[in-house]
């Protein structure tokens, strides 16, 4: 009774925020409102990067939220967001310059619905982030190979027109990426990030037909021109900073100036904010913490370790008793990654890294040594990753153990490590890499993701993620025999993990949920049947398992964010922008 109270009070400050703005948008508040935005709980947000979307005329919200991870439409004059169906699984609402219509990723496409609900329509069928500030266009980013960058489309489909080309960096091994587009006024020219390898993005312009990149020497992502003269972007430490910028000559001026602070960001950038034509800010706060927690089949979780770190990548040693695990920390340009080991008996916590540039663990198959991948991209001179073992306890120095490659697995019975190596523009290898002196590589698939692959426990299959048929899927190949690929995952799929008696592959799917496949392996590899687990956070943008399961597979230990979930709406942000940025200038 009282929640519900409390969420009619706060949408109700906002609608009478909203009315008072739109009745002369001309005239600015003395001071800009901020309102958190409490919704139902069967439709509650589900904050994280391009989870939400406002209208060009502020009045309306959109958002991916309920346990379906489904697109929600809040009017700002409304108490009642409505859902829009056929959405399930959506993220990155972005209304139509008209405000009719909701653009959205799905499937690893982009679909369109009514803003009312209606019919969903295929516009792209691979894409990633995109923009439609144009009534006409949508701009998108495409991974496939040999067509990296940025692209147009109409917004009813069609035909692909090429907006930008990745050149080539003088080190072949570098990758660059062109993404998270913003189309500017007029919808001539566009602002993005110009992303080289794990490195933080910088911003980039471009005007459409021209072709001619033009870097602006501003480091940050999720670029925003506001309308009134000012680039908004966000950092990796989470926080949002402007700086003027005209948008005729594609050049900023003066000082970088931080705006907002605590906002929540994905691993590989997005950032969840959005604003609108009028000035109106909405963003998803950044959860206060995480917790490691172990959770049973059918949901219910037990406490191992609390904050105040983020825990991420967790593995469990053979023998139970310890477990490897990534935490994360923002800089302002990068994150910063360390390998921690917890010990279940004696609920000790100690590190075994603290360069910074260290994530990804896993054990080898006897339990002594952990190996983890060492972004050397971020050190001076460096361009790639290297994986670097060393004992648990630390009783040894570390030593590289595989050059130029990422994501260690090791195989159950020892002997090999599988690892990833990128290998160029849209092209990453997996490798079986023998761990005697010689260090013999055996290339076992070729293809543009990360493969996120696990080793059956008997080692004789390979679960991995491809997206050969457009989106992302959950696959299954003998190590052992024929090369043949058997689909696992039936509507997406990711983070493969094996149960200890083979019987099963687990799997994160689309909306939010871990799934268990059944298996049968003889007479012929065969997927008897897919149960849906509980609901689960895994990490967006990481390319590896977020979670393990325990020796009983009965068991999965992976970790839970704490705080934020609820938007804020700030009216007037941009001119509290303008206000700030214009202090900064005359100091």
């Amino acid at each position: 009774m009282f929640a519900a109270a409390a969420a009619v009070s706060v949408m109700s400050l906002a609608v009478a925020g909203w009315a008072v703005m739109s009745r002369n948008s001309t005239d600015a508040p003395s001071r800009p409102v901020r309102v958190a935005l409490a919704l139902p709980d069967d439709a509650k947000a589900r904050i994280g990067g391009s989870s939400l979307g406002i209208s060009p005329d502020g009045s309306s919200m959109a958002y991916v939220g309920g346990p379906n991870r489904e697109i929600f439409v809040q009017r700002l004059d409304e108490l009642t967001p409505r859902r829009l169906s056929g959405t399930e699984g959506a993220g990155r609402p972005v209304f139509s310059p008209d405000g009719q219509s909701i653009a959205f990723n799905l499937a690893g496409g982009i679909r369109t619905i009514p803003t009312a609900g209606g019919p969903v329509t295929s516009v792209v069928d691979s894409a990633g982030t995109f923009d439609w500030r144009d009534a006409v266009t949508i701009i998108f980013e495409k991974h496939v190979p040999g067509q990296l960058g940025l692209w147009r489309v109409n917004a009813s489909g069609g035909r692909h027109e090429r907006v930008t080309t990745v050149t080539p960096e003088a080190d072949p091994q570098l990758l660059v990426e062109h993404k998270r587009p913003a189309l500017l006024p007029g919808g001539k020219a566009l602002v993005f990030a110009l992303v080289r390898d794990a490195n933080p993005g910088e911003l980039a312009a471009v005007r459409i037909g021209e072709g001619k990149i033009i870097e602006l020497g501003v480091r940050g992502d999720n670029a925003r021109y506001l309308g009134n003269g000012y680039l908004a972007f966000s950092r990796r430490d989470g926080t949002i900073a402007a700086v003027a910028f005209d948008p005729e000559r594609l050049r900023v001026s003066g000082p970088e100036v931080t705006v907002v602070e605590g906002v929540s960001m994905t691993i590989n950038g997005n950032a969840a904010y959005t604003v609108a034509g009028n000035g109106t800010l909405i963003y998803g706060p950044r959860a206060s913490g995480s917790s490691l927690v172990e959770v049973d089949r059918s949901g219910k979780a037990t406490p191992l370790l609390p904050g105040p770190l983020r825990y991420r990548l967790p593995r469990i040693s053979p023998d139970g008793r310890r477990i490897a695990l990534a935490s994360i920390e923002r800089g302002q340009v990068r994150l910063d990654h360390d390998i921690w080991i917890y010990d279940r008996v004696s609920q000790t916590l100690t590190p075994l890294t603290s360069d910074r540039m260290s994530s990804a663990p896993a054990w080898s198959s006897d339990g002594r040594m952990v190996a983890w991948v060492r972004d050397d991209s971020v050190a001076p001179g460096k361009t790639q990753s290297a994986i670097w073992w060393q004992p648990w306890n630390g009783s040894l120095p570390a030593k590289m153990l595989a050059e130029g490659a990422s994501i260690p697995v090791f195989y159950p019975r020892g002997g090999y490590l599988l690892a990833t190596v990128w290998k160029g523009v849209g092209r990453r290898e997996l490798t079986r890499i023998s761990l005697s002196a010689d260090k013999t590589a055996t290339v076992l698939l070729s293809q543009p993701g990360h493969p996120m692959a696990r080793i059956s426990p008997d080692g004789r299959w390979l679960a991995y993620v491809s997206s050969v048929s457009g989106r992302q899927e959950v696959y299954a190949r003998s190590l052992t025999g024929a090369a043949e690929q058997y689909q696992v995952s039936a509507s997406g799929g990711s983070q493969p993990v094996w149960s200890p008696d083979g019987t099963e592959i687990f799997f994160g799917a689309p909306g939010g949920w871990l799934l268990a496949a059944q298996l049968r392996t003889t007479p012929d590899f065969t997927v008897a049947r897919r149960d849906t687990l509980f609901e689960v956070q895994l990490g967006n943008g990481i390319v590896a398992a977020d979670y393990d399961v325990t020796a009983d597979g009965k068991h999965f230990v992976l970790s839970r964010t704490t705080g934020g979930g609820v938007p804020i709406l700030v009216l007037g942000w941009a001119d509290e922008v303008r206000g700030k940025v214009e202090r900064a200038s005359r100091k």
